[in-house]
């Protein structure tokens, strides 16, 4: 699962057709979780804190997927 923070610039009725920073930037995250080897991550606008939050769901993963 990918989770993109960001603005929300159209909603439409279907999640799929809605656009802005946020789904932008959660489709690229969804993309790449496979090389990451990881199956949750955030991608936002500060890639310090998306690096932190990412390392802390990471080892939290570790435990929840065992």
């Amino acid at each position: 699962m990918s989770t993109g923070i960001g603005d929300k610039t159209y909603q439409a009725d279907n999640i799929s057709k809605s656009n802005g920073t946020a789904f932008v930037r959660s489709g690229e995250l969804l993309g790449t979780l496979k090389k990451q080897k990881t199956t949750l991550a955030i991608n936002s606008d500060n890639p310090n804190i998306d690096s932190d939050i990412n390392l802390v769901l990471r080892l939290g993963l570790t435990f929840m997927d065992n």
